[in-house]
């Protein structure tokens, strides 16, 4: 793919391509990463590239510059592609060395849901019988996409999740950026392994094509963490994902289910992050007068080895 392809000029400014960037750029950042080049390098690296293509491309033509703004975006979601292939490496070792079904995996983003709902209803007329269908659209905010993981069953009584079934479709909140599952299912494991070997060798997308596969058919105990994955905490963003840890949390506590939370950042996390993240008490917590932990770990990663730290302690203690 030519470096031309990867801007798109639109009224009112210019879109780069991230995941064609990412593509095009791919041997060498493979490269960079078997060198151990951490994640924030090469992530510069790729952002120099893109700014050296841009240059290149428009050559003074187009008024529009670049901002860092737009740049940053794309930063966010180049951190993500390295972080969704080193979690399909480990999964791909873990499997290897251990036969344990590991899965990790990407969640969509939470947002609207519109729902059509078919009626119908009969109505004798002298001695006909006639039949109205009326169609009722609904929209709603989707039910979290973290509850959609779960089977049905998950919620009936004396199962995993019972103890919310009442309300489960009034809980809303934002998706945590990634799941860490270890399955039961080896056949379920089978249809997913293609996919992770693919991440693996390049994480070309970040759909969801695993959590597609996975909806509607885990059991709670089968969710070990969830993961908020950023280049760094913007204060003006970093209650966003403690609001995810404490419904997630308070869900576990609520249906006695050891769910951990980890925070990942390419930087360095801050002083005051790590005392908010790991110091700060959950809401559910203060209701019932315990010291209860919102995130578990803040991790810095800039390696694979890294995630492999993060992965082995979600799954201890299970």
């Amino acid at each position: 793919m030519s470096k031309k392809d990867w801007f798109l000029q639109k009224k009112g400014g210019i879109t780069i391509k991230s995941s064609e960037v990412y593509q095009t750029l791919y041997l060498q950042i493979k490269e960079k990463i078997n060198q151990n080049t951490s994640v924030l390098d090469i992530l510069s690296w790729i952002e120099a590239e893109v700014k050296i293509a841009y240059e290149e491309t428009y050559k003074g033509k187009s008024k529009i510059k670049l901002t860092q703004g737009a740049l940053n975006n794309c930063r966010g979601q180049w951190n993500e592609f390295l972080t969704t292939s080193f979690l399909a490496e480990i999964a791909i070792d873990f499997y290897s060395n251990r036969k344990l079904y590991f899965v990790p995996f990407r969640l969509p983003s939470s947002g609207q849901t519109n729902k059509t709902v078919k009626k119908s209803k009969s109505k004798k007329k002298g001695t006909i019988e006639e039949t109205v269908s009326t169609e009722e659209t609904l929209s709603s905010e989707a039910v979290s996409k973290f509850l959609a993981l779960f089977k049905e069953e998950e919620f009936q009584e004396n199962q995993g999740l019972h103890h919310i079934n009442q309300f489960k479709d009034k809980i809303f909140f934002s998706s945590p950026d990634y799941v860490l599952s270890v399955l039961d299912d080896k056949d379920l494991f089978n249809q997913i392994q293609p996919l992770l070997k693919q991440q693996a060798k390049e994480a070309k997308s970040l759909g969801t094509e695993i959590y597609k596969l996975l909806q509607g058919k885990l059991k709670a105990k089968e969710v070990k963490a969830a993961l908020s994955v950023k280049i760094s905490n913007r204060p003006d963003r970093r209650y966003q994902p403690l609001y995810e840890a404490a419904m997630i949390k308070a869900i576990g506590y609520a249906c006695n289910q050891i769910w951990k939370y980890y925070m990942i950042t390419a930087e360095k996390a801050s002083p005051s992050d790590i005392k908010i993240f790991t110091q700060g008490i959950l809401p559910h917590g203060i209701a019932i007068q315990q010291e209860l932990r919102s995130v578990d770990q803040v991790y810095s990663c800039s390696n694979k080895e890294d995630l492999m730290n993060l992965v082995e302690d979600a799954y201890r203690n299970h």
